[in-house]
């Protein structure tokens, strides 16, 4: 009884062993997005091509195309209405220079559809593609024509490479030409010119009194001083013209013989005008305090 027994527990044993081999086997290689990029960093290991790394955007990209696919009930890489896998990268904020997608549906162990991809040109020209830098897969559930299953997604891409700022220099030179002066112009000159004299005289008033007198109250009221000199002698020289004409034309009108004391006979315009600017009678006329004597 013990020998049975222990036989049949081998052949027990044994069986349950080739029942667990093919379970193990195929929970090796789940289907997740870790898997399905080791799995093609591996392939490009193999002839020594960079491998890629995990974007988010590019995730972010493929996890919004497989769900619109189950969403709109389709499995393709333009959607029924005319979306393209490049619009989903862009909208994503990857900015892309090269940019390529790998669909797969109805497939549940990794290493099985990774194979499937390799025997695809299109799909393992993806996959080897040494332009790509970077990658983002996303794996989901879904109905699709009323059928629960699998899909998967790869977004393959390399950004755009910055530019370099390069450092330049500009230089420009020009000939002043010479307009002639306009009014507004000519004005807005004449008060430069004031506004520089203007600074000229006080800078020069304030150094030579400073240096003259020991207080700036006594250089002040020797400036009023000479400007009261200046303005009197000024009011003299126009006030005796002004007297003069005024008797000039006094004379016109009332002609009287300035240069014969003992002449009674009035003289004419013309007699005035030949005698009285003689040169030898005009010591008979005298100015004085701007009035015109006789």
């Amino acid at each position: 009884m013990s020998k049975k027994w222990l036989s049949n527990l081998f052949l027990s044993s044994l069986v349950a062993l080739t029942l667990l081999v093919p379970f193990h086997s195929s929970q090796a290689t789940t289907l997740d997005p870790k898997t399905v990029i080791a799995l093609v960093n591996d392939e490009r290991a193999k002839l020594d091509i960079q491998p890629l790394e995990i974007n988010a955007d590019l995730s972010k990209a493929a996890l919004e195309k497989a769900n619109d696919m189950v969403l709109h009930n389709y499995f393709a890489h333009v959607s029924p209405s005319g979306v393209t896998p490049w619009q989903w990268i862009g909208q994503s904020g990857y900015d892309y220079s090269f940019a390529g997608e790998n669909l797969a549906i109805n497939f549940t162990d990794a290493k099985v559809q990774h194979e499937a991809f390799m025997q695809s040109e299109s799909h393992k020209k993806n996959i080897l593609n040494p332009k790509y830098k970077e990658i983002g897969v996303a794996v989901i559930t879904g109905k699709i024509n009323g059928t629960q299953t699998i899909i998967t997604v790869q977004e393959f891409g390399a950004k755009v490479a910055p530019v370099p700022i390069e450092k330049t220099i500009a230089g420009v030179s020009t000939t002043k030409k010479e307009t002639p002066l306009t009014s507004s112009t000519f004005l807005q000159k004449t008060q430069q010119i004031f506004s520089a004299s203007l600074s000229t005289l006080e800078k020069t008033f304030f150094n030579s009194t400073e240096q003259v007198f020991p207080t700036p109250l006594f250089g002040f009221l020797y400036t009023l001083m000479l400007w009261l000199v200046f303005i009197f002698f000024c009011y003299e020289i126009l006030a005796t013209y002004f007297h003069f004409a005024i008797q000039h034309f006094s004379l016109r009108k009332k002609p009287i013989n300035l240069f014969s004391i003992n002449s009674t006979a009035p003289i004419s315009i013309s007699s005035f005008y030949t005698k009285a600017y003689h040169p030898s009678r005009l010591e008979r006329i005298y100015l004085t305090h701007m009035k015109l004597k006789k």
